[in-house]
């Protein structure tokens, strides 16, 4: 769309060709081109309210509005129409004649804000699906307004300042100052109180209907009365305001629970980036935050972040050499969505390695950790004992249950024992068409196992000690070892000590026990992880055997021909370089 001065160059060179009508021109022109744009068709209900010398009758919402709503109405399709509406407000009981009229008229009705809608005009935009706003936009108060015939002509007046009025009257009324109560009151009709009391409730009504109807109707009634609630009694209340001229952003709009769209493409533009996979760095630093500030739109309802395995692509890129630049890339991030989005509610985040080190959670605010040492919410990391045979019960697959807590139970968080919840679920759906399948290593293809590679790679290059504590393992007995939970990943295969951490905190190792301080006796959890690290195990020694092709020939040719001593020496030789 041009700029304001890009069409007043237009209206010029319009007029100099002999245009009698420039301005309806353009204003036509632009019209038909955002109807194509939106395919959706176009009505403009403005006033010239902001511009000096406007006459009275043309400023504000009238009951002759309604027929001309029907004038400009008549020969468009039967598809969804965009008001595009400007105005200072007028009487709410035209309102609702525009109103109900556009909604038997078109299947559905968004309202466009280009510069300001108040009163009554703010009443018809919560009729819309949604209202569209810019920057610069404003709605306004709903409270109503009567106009009181004075002796210096008609007045507009707030109906809740009437209200507080003779109520203030109630309290200040005595002789000394009865007299000019008296003539301050004597402008208002007997009924009057009534009116007001009316009016407010009328404009409260009309709102939350239109909301309920309309901009809502998808909505469960449970979710959305509290939203509508909300945004009727902060409308339609006065004293949140004090003067009927207020404006009111499109964020406070936001904020208070309407639907709002942005005038402007920054949202429209990210969102497009963020499914096509095309951005630049700042965006995707930036599109948590965006993401959850669109859902807050959408919804009216702070948003809940949960951020499962935040530090695998840590470990990825540790592998693959930019660990660095990834580590600025999540710091960045997780502090825009975390740290000052005021679209937050919590966040919930899981890992393996707390990262505390590379400074990732910065300054981040009631930020609490919660690790599988610690007892609280202990029960939650996995299925209990006791859901299991409620699972296998509802399965009816209650015989198993010695088999699934042989292969998929012993992992110890804080003070419970509990199972890995991926492979029970999996255990029972294999089972359920076919209760004869053996049970299987689900777990094995849910991350990687380079921790497990370089820990068994590292072995035989350590004292023959660490040989015979993972044959200790895998018979089913325990270690004792240090853990440390601050790793970072560019520390992880810098020793074995940190390996053997690595491994407890990425569930290949459990603990059965504190020794002191910060030493754990670790074993294997389970048989599915013991049968997983032998599988490992075999691969490695089978792939190092084939590698010296020479080797093994000779070791062959030996056993083959009885060269006894010769065959014993080999064997001792690989038995030695693979006696994992």
């Amino acid at each position: 769309m041009p700029t304001w001065s890009e069409i007043l160059t237009e209206l010029k060179v319009e007029s100099a060709q002999g245009n009698s009508a420039p301005f309806d021109f353009i204003r036509r022109k632009y019209l038909s081109e955002l109807s194509k744009y939106t395919n959706r068709n176009i009505i403009l209900y403005a006033t010239a309210f902001t511009q000096k010398g406007g006459a009275p009758e043309l400023l504000s919402v009238t009951e002759e509005d309604v027929q001309g709503m029907m004038e400009v109405s008549y020969g468009l399709e039967k598809k969804p129409v965009d008001l595009i509406i400007h105005s200072p407000g007028g009487s709410p009981e035209a309102a609702e004649g525009i109103v109900e009229y556009l909604h038997a008229q078109f299947p559905e009705v968004r309202v466009i804000i280009p510069q300001i809608a108040m009163s009554a005009a703010t009443m018809i935009a919560c009729s819309g699906a949604s209202i569209v706003m810019g920057k610069h936009s404003n709605i306004g108060p709903v409270d109503p307004q009567l106009i009181i015939n004075s002796p210096n002509g008609p007045t507009s007046n707030p109906a809740k300042a009437i209200i507080d009025q003779f109520y203030k009257a109630l309290q200040e009324v005595n002789e000394p100052n009865k007299q000019a109560w008296a003539i301050l009151l004597n402008q208002y009709g007997p009924s009057v109180i009534t009116q007001c009391e009316n009016y407010i409730k009328m404009s409260e009504n009309l709102i939350r209907d239109w909301l309920n109807r309309f901009m809502f109707k998808t909505e469960a009634p449970d979710v959305k009365a509290p939203i509508i609630e909300n945004i009727a009694s902060f409308l339609a209340n006065h004293d949140n305001f004090k003067s009927h001229g207020r404006h009111i952003s499109r964020e406070k709009a936001e904020s208070k629970g309407l639907k709002i769209e942005y005038l402007e493409k920054e949202y429209q533009e990210i969102f497009s980036e963020l499914l096509n996979r095309k951005m630049e760095e700042d965006t995707l630093t930036n599109s948590l935050q965006e993401f959850t500030e669109l859902l807050e739109t959408y919804y009216g309802e702070k948003v809940i972040v949960l951020i499962d395995e935040y530090d695998v692509p840590l470990a990825k890129t540790n592998e693959n050499g930019y660990y660095d630049r990834m580590v600025l890339l999540i710091r960045n991030m997780l502090e825009n969505v975390l740290k000052t989005n005021d679209s937050l509610k919590f966040a919930v985040l899981t890992g393996c390695l707390r990262i505390e080190k590379e400074s990732i959670f910065t300054g981040l605010n009631n930020f609490k950790v919660y690790s599988i040492t610690d007892v609280d919410f202990d029960e939650y990391f996995g299925f209990t004992d006791e859901e299991v045979r409620e699972i296998l019960h509802y399965y009816n697959q209650d015989t198993h249950y010695e088999i699934v807590k042989q292969w998929y139970d012993g992992y110890r968080f804080g003070d419970l024992d509990v199972y890995c919840p991926w492979d029970v679920i999996n255990y029972c759906s294999s089972h359920l068409n076919n209760p004869t399948l053996p049970p299987e290593n689900y777990w094995i293809n849910t991350s990687g196992n380079d921790v497990l590679n370089h820990f068994i790679n590292n072995v035989g290059n350590e004292k023959s000690v660490t040989r015979l504590e993972l044959e200790q393992l895998v018979n089913g007995g325990t270690v004792q070892k240090e853990i440390k939970q601050n790793l970072t990943y560019k520390e992880l295969y810098s020793s074995m000590e940190n390996l053997w951490s690595a491994l407890f905190m990425t569930g290949y190792l459990t603990q059965r026990g504190k020794a002191d301080g910060n030493r754990y006796n670790l074993a294997i959890p389970n048989r599915e992880i013991r049968n997983i690290i032998t599988e490992h195990i075999l691969i490695l020694f089978k792939e190092n055997v084939e590698k010296d092709g020479n080797m093994l020939n000779d070791f062959c040719n030996a056993l083959l021909y009885g060269e006894a001593e010769k065959w014993k020496r080999y064997l001792q030789n690989i038995c030695e370089r693979q006696s994992v």
